[in-house]
């Protein structure tokens, strides 16, 4: 088994380099290959600043990705479960963080922005109950610990 990068998956995408193509057309199509939940990290962080997608277009290659027979993710159900988040309205980061955390009903961050995000979501009753449809997880218990950072006006 191959343990491919994003580089990979990102060449994978027919209407990319055609040479380029190939050859991961030839790696992910001959062999049976692992991706790590980094490479698809990283493929979906270039998909949204490189090639300027969507989140919704991220979802769908990925999606489209998955169903690749020689295929076998790093975390399946998980990363399905991100894929949902994602389409709830998660961060595509946020979501593969949250789906790859040993306990999937808390994060702790630095990160202000990431941690600010539950008020906007907790806060919302749609917002959990469309994310429980779309996962198909219960999600209760979700909190955000933010450990805040000394920033130069209060160290």
């Amino acid at each position: 088994m191959l343990t491919i990068d994003a580089n990979i998956l990102l060449r994978y995408a027919p209407n990319d380099n055609a040479k380029l193509f190939a050859k991961a057309q030839e790696i992910i199509e001959g062999n049976t290959c692992y991706v790590p939940l980094l490479a698809l990290a990283g493929m979906g962080f270039v998909l949204g600043l490189v090639y300027e997608a969507k989140p919704a277009e991220v979802v769908a290659y990925a999606k489209s990705l998955m169903q690749q027979k020689n295929l076998r993710f790093e975390h399946q159900s998980r990363v399905l479960q991100a894929l949902a988040g994602v389409e709830a309205g998660m961060d595509w980061f946020d979501a593969l963080l949250w789906a790859a955390a040993p306990v999937q009903n808390e994060l702790t961050t630095l990160d202000k922005k990431f941690a600010s995000k539950p008020q906007n979501w907790a806060g919302s009753q749609a917002w959990f109950a469309r994310f429980e449809a779309n996962v198909g997880l219960r999600c209760v218990n979700l909190t955000y610990k933010y450990h805040g950072y000394p920033t130069p006006k209060n160290r």
